[in-house]
């Protein structure tokens, strides 16, 4: 009796060890980009060209912008507005990383595009998510406080 309770306790026990052991976390899911952190305004510091991997800065005679609202992105060429479309944030799989990233989606043209974004305070980046697909690099635009000019 005891030589077959010690057997059993002894395969619960290996059982145990070896479920846990064999089982590996699944990494976390990204959190989304919040659209709390893309409102605002936005200005571009840098592109990476995709098909040659070189990154430029802005072009000062070329002042970009973006400014977002809670559901509406509107882009600016030397503060005149060139377009303004909804977009909304979503997770999917990168074909590039293999894992899940979160988009930025625009319409144009009736289009769906999306682009891996990635924001935080100060800076946010757009990247076409393909080999050759180029980036870009925006600051947060600072709003001009009282008495600063």
């Amino acid at each position: 009796m005891y030589q077959s309770f010690s057997s059993l306790l002894f395969g619960i026990v290996l059982v145990g060890v070896v479920s846990l052991t064999s089982c590996s976390k699944d990494a976390a899911a990204p959190a989304a980009a919040p659209t709390q952190l893309l409102v605002g305004q936005w200005q571009l510091t840098a592109s990476t060209n995709g098909m040659n991997g070189r990154t430029s800065p802005a072009d000062p005679n070329q002042r970009r912008e973006l400014i977002f609202t809670a559901q509406q992105m509107t882009t600016l060429v030397n503060g005149t507005v060139v377009n303004t479309t909804p977009y909304w944030l979503e997770q999917r799989n990168s074909p590039l990383t293999q894992h899940l990233e979160t988009y930025l989606v625009t319409t144009h043209d009736s289009m769906q595009v999306p682009q891996r974004v990635h924001v935080d305070t100060t800076t946010l980046s757009l990247a076409i998510d393909a080999y050759d697909g180029p980036s870009v690099t925006y600051q947060r635009a600072m709003p001009l406080l009282c008495g600063t000019r």
